[in-house]
């Protein structure tokens, strides 16, 4: 079995400090690659509702975020690594946030 095709995701959600009546913003993006896995961190100041979905040509991973404060304009995308092949953000109507992990195939 090829390597890629046992690259399992994680992502975790870190929720540090308490939820509020306020969206929580997203802080930072760090992924990690080896050659048997790949991480993906979004650190977070409150715990969110999201979706995760999967798009195919090309392959990507799709996590749309709900009542969150991000500038979009202003988020460092991170290098890239492992599967990952890079990171992009877009807004999503007036507090929404999604964030598209590139990779380099199927996962």
């Amino acid at each position: 079995m090829r390597p890629l095709q046992r690259i399992g995701f994680l992502l975790v959600l870190l929720a540090s400090g308490p939820a509020a009546a306020q969206a929580a913003a997203l802080k930072d993006v760090r992924v990690w690659g080896s050659p048997d896995s790949t991480r993906v961190v979004l650190d977070l100041t409150a715990p969110v509702t999201y979706n995760l979905f999967t798009l195919s040509g090309p392959e990507r991973i799709v996590i749309d975020v709900d009542a969150i404060d991000a500038d979009v304009k202003s988020l460092a995308a991170p290098a890239a690594a492992g599967a990952v092949k890079g990171v992009r953000f877009g807004a999503r109507g007036r507090s929404g946030l999604r964030v598209v992990i590139d990779v380099n195939e199927k996962v």
